[in-house]
């Protein structure tokens, strides 16, 4: 092909009376217009297909748009992803698995204030991410295939449940996934999923309303699937484009993907209509900043915006995660539980008196006006 396009170009530069260094140049641009286009003319992601040039170290790639992407086409295993040290000693059973998604974008920053806090307290806790990071902080690569763009969360979400399930362990009982600016209350994760049965299929987190009859999970709060909603899920949604489609929005598509199966978010509020999980920030919530038709479940302004067992909030800087671990951890204390509860209870006694008081001053001016009133 090259040679025929040499003989065209000095025909055509024979005939025009061209210079031969001009002729060469035309000859060049040509040719770099041609393998620019044939790479770039299909999209902008990476995905697998063995017909091309291998340009990472975990698989052979091409170009293609999200929407094409097909995450069973990637075959992925744990032969191709690097897991740091610490991850390696993570335990493969227990009670919960535990992944944040991140990028490189924020292995400085956000990265170490979920490391710090509370991403250590779950089971099995780790970061997703697609590059090698300090193996001291625990993670896998299992995102190194796909592009650090917002566009692809859908892939890397499904890409994950299913690394998490059949490459890390099948043997636990919950699996959550959470972004990286989300703080966990994990104490409050453990005793509420402990109400639960993970051989059924839940799926759990805050219910959005919008899109879909029965709502979907907001992904900011990260949402848990039960062992046995994950694993409907892997064999009877995952990779099937019917009934698991592509969407630009991660938690909707998720959402989708799971009504298809039958499986619909659970309400996991307290018994007083808190929310245990939020997906947006706590000035949000507690100011009623975001629209109604937004919340699945009518929302609580103000003070009581905050349940007692709250599990998740989302939107924080790694300074206000650390803050808010810090007054959770290092302030709880029997003195002060004890004094807050007593000042309650001191509370609760002052204003009943007061309010007898109240009362028993209202009858007698009462029957004080009665009686002195000229006009009765």
């Amino acid at each position: 092909m090259a040679a025929n396009i040499s003989s065209l170009v000095k025909q055509f530069g024979h005939r025009l009376s061209i210079p031969r260094r001009w002729t060469i140049l035309l000859f060049l641009a040509i040719v770099t217009y041609i393998m620019i286009s044939t790479v770039f003319g299909r999209g902008s992601v990476w995905s697998v297909d063995e017909n091309t040039t291998t340009t990472r170290s975990q698989g052979i790639i091409s170009w293609t748009t999200p929407s094409d992407l097909d995450v069973r086409d990637m075959n992925i295993s744990k032969e191709d992803v690097y897991v740091s040290e610490a991850a390696r000693r993570l335990p493969k059973r227990g009670r919960l698995l535990c992944f944040v998604i991140t990028t490189p974008r924020y292995h400085s920053t956000r990265v170490p204030a979920i490391n710090e806090t509370w991403l250590p307290r779950c089971d099995h806790g780790q970061f997703f991410t697609s590059e090698e990071m300090d193996s001291s902080i625990p993670h896998s690569t299992v995102l190194a295939n796909l592009p650090d763009d917002y566009d692809y969360l859908f892939h890397k979400t499904l890409l994950s449940f299913y690394y998490a399930f059949n490459e890390i362990s099948d043997k636990f009982d919950w699996y959550y996934k959470a972004d990286d600016d989300t703080y966990v209350v994990m104490e409050h994760m453990y005793e509420y999923l402990a109400t639960l049965d993970p051989n059924e299929p839940y799926y759990l987190g805050y219910t959005l309303k919008p899109y879909l009859t029965r709502g979907y999970n907001g992904g900011g709060a990260g949402y848990v699937l039960s062992r046995a909603a994950l694993k409907l899920f892997l064999n009877r949604a995952y990779g099937d484009r019917k009934t698991c489609p592509f969407d630009p929005s991660e938690d909707l598509g998720m959402g989708r993907c799971l009504e298809s199966i039958e499986i619909f978010p659970h309400d996991t509020r307290n018994e007083n209509g808190q929310q245990r999980f939020h997906t947006y920030r706590p000035d949000d919530m507690y100011h009623g900043k975001i629209a109604d038709e937004w919340h699945y479940y009518q929302q609580i302004k103000g003070h009581n915006w905050i349940a007692p067992d709250l599990i998740s909030l989302h939107h924080l800087t790694p300074d206000e995660i650390r803050t808010y671990d810090d007054l959770l951890y290092r302030m709880r204390s029997p003195q002060l539980s004890n004094t807050t509860r007593q000042a309650s209870l001191e509370m609760d006694a002052t204003s009943r008196q007061t309010s007898q008081l109240q009362q028993r001053e209202a009858r007698n001016s009462s029957k004080t006006s009665n009686f002195s009133d000229p006009d009765f």
